[in-house]
């Protein structure tokens, strides 16, 4: 363990916080890395922050959800981060999910949504539901939609990291005994206790890198919670 004040403290830190931490004391090194390239602690804070700022531009509220489809991508991380740094909800849910169960969701109070390139259908239904385009973040430009490439290429900021680890961060909607989905609300110290019980049973340190097989609708924050306690890859 290379930061052992953080890790033993790591209830009292948001998840974006430990974000800013590692890219103020190792800012090149790596953080993220898939297909399509790579990105630095110092650049993912960067990122992170200006996403942050566009949802809050989009309309999210404090407790506002941001709804996703997430694939297995540096997207993921990221929209986690950003919708927990602008006080709002991630909401995963599968591709898949059908028109009804989408509707629900949709009442539940989702304000801005992210939907990956190949969801087309999805994102239609979405800015229709939304009432507005603009608050469906696609990976590229697309008519009409806000587009993560400009976001992230632009020079706007956020609000700086959360400071609250007893805010809800994180929303899993699971269909239980019932059909019927339920929503799971999860703060990021309970994510942190989590992580950390994880880390003190199976340790590794920023030396090494991670990967992860879970599926990314319903437990994406094992993609990064833990490697991100420790700042590894």
């Amino acid at each position: 363990m290379n930061d052992d004040g953080l890790l033993g403290n790591l209830h009292e830190w948001t998840l974006d916080s430990v974000v800013a931490h590692h890219a103020q004391n190792f800012p090149v090194e790596l953080a993220l890395v898939d297909s399509t390239g790579v990105m630095s602690w110092a650049e993912l804070e960067v990122s992170v922050d200006r996403l942050a700022g566009a949802l809050l531009d989009r309309g999210l509220k404090p407790g506002g959800l941001v709804l996703a489809f997430p694939r297995r991508t540096m997207e993921l991380p990221l929209f986690f981060l950003a919708a927990a740094r602008a006080g709002g909800i991630f909401t995963p849910l599968d591709g898949r999910a059908d028109a009804d169960r989408l509707s629900r969701i949709l009442g539940e109070g989702v304000e801005v949504a992210w939907v990956p390139e190949g969801l087309d259908v999805v994102a239609e239904k979405l800015a229709r539901g939304l009432g507005d385009p603009a608050r469906v973040i696609r990976s590229k430009p697309s008519l009409g939609y806000t587009s993560l490439e400009e976001i992230l290429a632009g020079s706007g900021s956020g609000p700086g990291p959360s400071e609250d680890p007893e805010k809800v961060c994180y929303l899993n909607f699971t269909s239980g005994s019932t059909g019927l989905p339920k929503g799971a609300l999860t703060t990021h110290a309970q994510v942190q206790w989590n992580t950390r019980a994880t880390l003190e049973t199976f340790p590794f340190t920023r030396d090494d890198r991670f990967a992860c097989l879970f599926a990314p609708f319903a437990h994406p924050h094992e993609h990064f919670a833990r490697p991100l306690a420790v700042g590894a890859r």
